[in-house]
């Protein structure tokens, strides 16, 4: 297994659930910085898998000392778009991106916290079905987020007060 780039190590949970696979496709909503407390940096890097990174900052914003170099550019399989979340077509983005056959893992930073039930009713997962979601805030500091998930089909796998990991039931 390769090095962890996540805080609480759902990159690794992620590469075990999936048994290591190969060429998957990611969404992750939140990210600060390519690499530090990454949740998609090792399946981007070590596995290939493909995806969307949404930050949520200003790039230009960042104080350097603290998040050192963004060189999101060496993230080989990521396209980066810096935007308030709820403001992106998923659906049209994803289509040009080449996503065909749903989400492998969609992963939620804390930095939506705020944000995160719109994301959920926004986010079109009928369309793009998602079969992991990995959730870096205590959900049930956020109202009905839970609620909304399990309601989607999803089954609470772990929660902790800084993580909560969902899979979705299979048809």
């Amino acid at each position: 297994m390769n090095k962890t780039f996540s805080e609480y190590g759902q990159d690794t949970w992620i590469i075990n659930y999936f048994n290591q696979k190969r060429n998957g496709f990611f969404v992750d909503v939140g990210c600060v910085h390519p690499f530090k407390n990454n949740n998609t940096a090792l399946l981007d890097i070590h596995y290939d898998w493909t995806g969307l990174c949404v930050g949520t900052h200003d790039i230009e914003s960042f104080d350097r000392k603290v998040y050192g170099n963004l060189n999101w550019s060496s993230r080989k399989n990521s396209s980066f778009i810096f935007d308030k979340p709820n403001n992106i077509d998923y659906e049209n983005v994803l289509e040009s991106l080449g996503c065909r056959n749903g989400v492998d893992c969609l992963s939620i930073g804390k930095d939506l916290s705020e944000d995160a039930v719109r994301f959920i009713d926004i986010f079109p997962f009928e369309r793009f079905p998602v079969s992991l979601l990995t959730i870096d805030m205590n959900i049930s500091d956020v109202e009905h987020l839970d609620i909304k998930i399990v309601d989607l089909g999803y089954t609470l796998t772990k929660q902790t007060n800084t993580t909560s990991r969902f899979y979705r039931k299979k048809d």
